[in-house]
This record gives C-alpha cells, structure tokens and sequence, in this order.
C-alpha cells in the first residue's frame, strides 16, 4: 500500500491526499513509511539520495528497527506510541553489492532518526511508522574538526607553544571557509565576530555586528512561538554546558525569521575563567518547515473521534422538535450525521444544521469546551421541555447557533462569523435549493479563551466553575489555521451538497405526485367510460323497447293504455341520462376536491328513487316500505346522494333471489361528539353479505358483480362521497348473525340544523 493511497483512503478527500504527496514527494528530509511489522512499504526520492540506491529493495539493507544504536528506553517509548530521535551511522558497503548501488566506493556516513508511530486505523497500536532520515556527516565532520581544533588550540596555550600564530592562521581560514555560521560572544552577549558565511547568512557586515548585542540583531526578543529568546540566551551564557545543543528562531537584517542549529561551547581565559561563547550554527529553515509540514500529516493522521449517539446531551435529540422536516426529511439522520462528521473530524467541537424556521435538523456537541457550556445553558432554562427551553432565550449555546449565527445567514443570504457567548467562532452558512434559502449550517471553531477577565466573564454568565473552564481551556489542543480554513472549505460544500440533495428528493416528490396524478385520472377515466358504457346502454335500452312498442301500437293505430306509462318511462330515462351526466360533472368536482356542500331534503330524494326502482324493475314483484316521521329532513350533502339513494335501492332488488323484494327505509336522528346526524337504513331480505367480503365491497377495484347492468355509482364511489359529507357507510346482516337474511345498509349523513 503506497502512502498516496493511505492517504487517500484515510481522507476520502484526493486534493488533499495529492497536496500531502506532494509534501512527501519533495521534502528536503528523507522520509519512510513502514507497517505496523516494521517492514518497508515506500520512501522518497531523498531517501534513495542519501543510500545511494534506486530501488526499493535495496534501501531495505538499512532498516531502522533493527539498529543496534537505538537506545532501549526509546524502543519502549515506541510500543506506547511514542516518537523516538536517535543518531547513527549507514555503511555503504551494504548496497555496493546490490547492482542498483550509485555509489561504488566504499564509505560511511552519519544520519539521524526520527520514528513516529501512525494511528490512522483507529487502533490503540501503531497502524504504521512514518521515519525521518537526516544527512549529518559534514555537521558531525564540522563538529570534529571544530573540537580538535579547539583542543589542539587549547593544548598550544597551556604549552605556550612557539607555533601560535600559524595554528591561529589554519584556524582562520578553516572558520572562513566554514560553510556554516561561526559566532563569537563575549559575555555580556555583545558580538565579537562573524564567519564570511554568517555574514551572507544574516546579510550583514561584520563592522556592523561587532560590538553589538546579539539580541535584537541575530536573535529576536521573542520567538514566533512565544518562546522568550532573550531569557533563553541568558540561560545559555549562565549554564553553557547545559545548553551545547539548541534549536532557535533568528532574525535577518531584512526582518526573515530562519531556524538554526546551534553547538556552543565555553571560552575561558588562561585561569579557567569563562570569558564568552564560540557558536557554530547550521541552517537548518528548510528542515524546519519540512517538520511542520510532517506534523500536519501526522496531526491529520491522528485517529478521530466517532460521531454517534453519545454526542447527544442529557436532554436528548431535538430534532424530535422538527415539524418543518425539509432537511431532515430530505437528506435523513443518518446522511446529516455524516457530513457533519466530515468538518467535525478536523475540528472536535459543535456543529448545528436548521430548518428554514429554526427547527433541529442536526444538532451535536463533540469537545467537552462545548458540551459543558451547553449543558449548564440548558439547566439555565430551569424546565424539562426543550421547546419552552429554545423559546425561553436562557439557552445560551442555542441562542449563539440559531438566533445569533445561523438565523442571520439564513435572513442575510450569507455566510455569518460571530464570536458565540461560550468565547469561541461560529460560521454559519445558507442553505440553498431551488433558488431559495431552506435552511442553515454551521460549526464552532477556534480556542477557549486564556484570559482571566474573559474566562471569570463565561464563569458567571453559564454558572460554570471557574477551575473547570481553566483546566479546559488549557488542555484544548489548538488546530491548526489550515485545518480551520480546510475545516470551512468543507462546511461550504456541505451546505451546497445538502441543498442538491433536497433539490433532488423535491424533484422525486413532484415525479411521484405526477405519477399519482396520472393514475387517479387514468382510473377516473376507466370509471367514467364503465359508467357511461353500463348505464347510458340501460338508459338507451329502456327508451329503445318503449319507442318500439309505442311505434307498433301507432302502426296498428291504437293506441294502448300503457302507452302514457311507455312515454313517461322514456322521459325517466331521458332524465336519468341527464342526471348521470350532470352527476358525472359533480363527481369530477368531488375527486378534485370541490364537494358543493349544501342543504339537501332528502325525504322528496328517497320517494323519487322508490319511484324510479319501482318503474326500472316494473316486472319483479317488491314492497318498499317508507313511512317517515316528518315531512321534511335536511342535511348537509349534494345532488349525488341521490344516486347513493338510487344504488343501495337498485342492489337490493338485483341481488335479491326471493319471489317478492321486501326493502324497508327507516329514518331517524342520532347525537355523536356533540353533533347530530341522520342515519337512515335500507333493510332489505336479498342474498346478504358475507363477514369477510362487507368492508372489501366499498373499495375500489371491487369487480365481483363488473358487467352487470347499474344505475349509477358503485359501493366504492358511495363511500367516497358520503365521506366527502363527513359522514359514513357501513353493512350489518338483517338478522344478526345470520348473513343469509338479507343485509342492512346504513347511512350517516350530518344534519343540515339551519332554519
């Protein structure tokens, strides 16, 4: 597995996994990687440099793990995951023998290690080592030759040697021809010479340097770490023994801050008395910013937290609050979760996404900064419901979030960086779908506060000890402005990834309504083809045979007794055929979801479809009793219960296989939840219906009886416009608990109580 796949397979994110290659690829420092066993898996072009190899294979001569030179308290220091920095030597008589040596002649040089353990599997042990490799044969040959010299000077001055001035004149040109920097002090820290290199190094002239302080020349007061420089030299120039080795920042003529390396060493007149310091100082800038660079990788690699439940509060999840649901019903929980996660894990603080009225699509804590600051607010609110909460305006995380953050951006049409009441950044940012603002997210970023006054000022606002905000602050580990500007970059993508994601289910929502539209009107249309085809045939057949028989009876020229009651049956079904079309018209509006809701009487409605049942089926024998209470009855309905009336009356003959149809209608008032109805019964000794089949008999798609002559609508279309009333329908058997008897079909209608 290379490292660019490490990466990005860790990262998911190959701009990013490019940039960090590209780190790898050139740094100035050699660098491999290896496994969790310790064995090669890639190093860089500067690794192959510094062995003299051009393969893989043969940089594996040199490994490590394996040298002897590693001391054994660092390689305990490795096994809990810590890095570990050693000096040794590399023989190049190990590859001379490999063909794919570049270098033949046979040499040794000194390099020094650095190991760090990787946790990018999210493991308690190193998934991988990442190892740093340094050539520093000519600082250890400069160091030498340097030490030699200074003995051999030493050695000239105790024995008052005759060949001073000549040692002094090698002395000379080997420190002007030094290719590193060569400093004396005296020791007051006044600069009392130069090399020719530092002087090209630090763009001065000697004349220029000699005779000043070497603070605020060549070492600035303060480091850009903070770190105190003229307290550290001091220390130095105390204790030189102490400080023989030290890294620092320096300063140019031109204002650059470089990094060098420094070995100082004590100089002592002819009583042993220190007198001042000789530094030799090696550039190591370059090196530096390769080590920062190397520390971003490592930091990135650092095994994250996991976002799941356990990032909920103590109050639980308030998008349970969400009546609003675009967001959260678009894109779902767990979708929102895990783009959450993608910012969440550069940052390890609070991250909140809003609907377009405030409600809680997503809302997390993940630092213990935040999670406690959040808490306390909470219990400020001094209630268990979470909506009095958000509305009581004591809740202090959520009023920075919603009211002060994201709530602006959504009314500015923006992104909006505030500074929240808990002392850190929050960035919110629009959420936009369809050319318009449907929502918000955001995240917190930044440090805790530091400052007494500001840390005393949250102390009193949450009710939060003030030990407890201290102790927090300090132990905060500060990210990064590149892992904050990342941070954002992704927040920006994740409003506009959220937004196509509703753009695209809105898309789906609309198809799916279309769908349904078209099916319901496709249903419609084989409704109203049935309809017309079964009645508007009956209609036609029943004017047929009566013109027919009035035509024979004129051919005769006589005219029968029953040929008023012919033309009267004809002009029934002329005005049955008038209804059904106007009726049809009615349906259409009801389906549409115009009912025309009006006071009807229904007593004159139920006479004329006795009339019209008793006419259409003239040759079966039927008792039709309807004897009502009152002359009139009202209810709140339309002209289509009257096909309701005439359907029930018309399936209580057709499916009746008695000689003599007995119906009774029986009409009377009933009181339900503070409102009246009218409830009216057909009661008829027909077939009966069968437990199972009495409620499937008003769905739609019904077919048992498809094909049989009708005069109107069915039981499915009875239902839906006696509901369009509010009101019900529903079967019971005659006789009860015997089907067979005949069936009891009930209406309940409103009652139309208007004077």
């Amino acid at each position: 597995m290379s490292f660019i796949t490490i990466l990005e397979d860790h990262f998911k994110d190959e701009t990013l996994a490019n940039l960090l290659e590209l780190i790898f690829s050139n740094s100035l420092i050699g660098i491999e990687l290896y496994d969790s066993n310790e064995n090669l898996i890639e190093l860089n072009q500067k690794c192959f440099e510094i062995f003299g190899v051009s393969h893989l294979q043969a940089a594996k001569a040199f490994n490590p793990f394996k040298d002897p030179n590693v001391p054994v308290e660092l390689r305990e220091n490795l096994k809990i995951g810590e890095s570990v920095r050693f000096q040794t030597t590399f023989s190049f008589d190990v590859v001379n023998k490999s063909k794919s040596s570049k270098k033949k002649e046979k040499s040794i040089i000194h390099i020094e290690v650095v190991i760090i353990p990787l946790f990018i599997e999210k493991k308690k042990v190193p998934s991988h080592y990442l190892v740093e490799i340094q050539d520093i044969s000519q600082k250890k040959m400069l160091e030498v030759e340097l030490s030699l010299l200074d003995s051999e000077l030493k050695y000239k001055i105790e024995n008052k040697a005759e060949k001073l001035s000549e040692t002094e004149e090698k002395y000379k040109e080997l420190v002007e021809n030094a290719n590193c920097v060569i400093l004396r002090m005296d020791k007051d820290e006044n600069i009392l010479y130069i090399n020719e290199y530092g002087e090209h190094f630090f763009g001065y002239t000697s004349r220029e340097l000699i005779g000043k302080h070497v603070i605020g020349t060549l070492v600035p007061k303060i480091e850009t770490s903070g770190r105190d420089l003229q307290k550290m030299v001091k220390h130095v120039f105390a204790n030189t023994k102490n400080h023989e080795k030290m890294i620092n920042e320096n300063i140019t003529k031109d204002g650059r801050r470089v990094w060098v390396s420094w070995v100082n060493t004590e100089i002592k007149d002819d009583k042993g008395q220190i007198i001042g310091v000789l530094s030799l100082g090696t550039d190591i800038t370059e090196q530096k910013k390769a080590e920062e660079e190397l520390k971003k990788i490592e930091w990135l690699l650092k095994s994250k937290f996991s976002l799941d439940d356990n990032s909920l509060q103590f109050y639980g999840d308030l998008t349970n609050l969400n009546k609003n649901g675009l967001i959260l019903n678009s894109v779902g929980k767990d979708v929102l979760q895990s783009i959450a996660k993608d910012y969440l894990d550069l940052l390890d603080t609070s991250a909140a996404i809003y609907e377009e009225n405030g409600d809680y699509a997503l809302g997390t804590f993940t630092s213990k900064w935040c999670r406690i600051l959040d808490e306390a607010s909470r219990k400020l609110c001094e209630t268990d419901d979470n909506l009095e909460a958000i509305m009581s305006g004591k809740w202090l995380c959520h009023e920075s979030c919603w009211t002060d953050a994201s709530k602006r951006s959504i009314e500015e049409g923006r992104e909006v960086d505030i500074e929240c009441n808990g002392g850190l950044h929050i960035l919110a940012v629009p959420i936009w779908a369809e050319g318009k603002i449907v929502g918000s997210i955001n995240f917190g970023y930044g440090d805790p506060p530091t400052d007494p006054k500001k840390l005393k000022e949250i102390s009193r606002k949450y009710e939060v000890d003030l030990n407890t905000l201290e102790k927090l602050a300090k132990n905060y580990e500060t990210r990064p402005q590149y892992i904050i500007d990342i941070a954002k970059k992704r927040l920006v993508n994740a409003s506009k990834m959220i937004g196509y994601m509703i753009e695209r289910k809105m898309a789906e929502d609309r198809y799916k309504k279309a769908e349904e539209l078209y099916h319901k009107a496709y249903n419609r249309a084989n409704f109203y083809k049935d309809l017309f085809v079964h009645d508007i045939n009956n209609i036609m057949a029943v004017i047929n045979s009566s013109a027919e028989i009035i035509l024979h009876d004129y051919e005769k020229s006589q005219i029968s007794e029953n040929t008023p009651k012919l033309l009267e049956m004809i002009k029934q079904q002329i005005m049955k055929a008038t209804k059904l079309v106007r009726n049809v018209n009615i349906l259409s509006e009801l389906e549409e979801g115009i009912k025309n809701i009006k006071p009807i009487e229904i007593i004159s409605l139920l006479k004329n479809s006795i009339e019209s049942i008793k006419i259409f089926h003239e040759r079966r024998d039927m008792e039709i009793y309807f004897e009502p209470k009152e002359e009139k009855i009202t209810v709140s309905a339309n002209y289509l219960l009257q096909d309701v009336f005439d359907n029930l009356l018309n399936n209580a003959v057709k499916y009746n296989d008695k000689a003599v149809v007995t119906i009774d209608i029986e009409i009377y008032n009933k009181r339900e939840n503070g409102k009246n109805f009218i409830i009216i019964e057909f009661i008829d000794n027909g077939m009966g219906i069968k437990d199972e089949r009495k409620e499937i008999i008003f769905k739609k798609g019904y077919r048992e009886y498809k094909g049989q002559r009708g005069m109107g609508l069915g039981l499915s279309l009875v239902k839906e416009v006696i509901e369009s009333y509010e009101g019900e329908v529903w079967v019971e058997n005659r006789i009860k608990g015997d089907y067979s008897k005949g069936s009891k079909f009930i209406l309940k209608i409103p009652h139309d109580e208007k004077k």
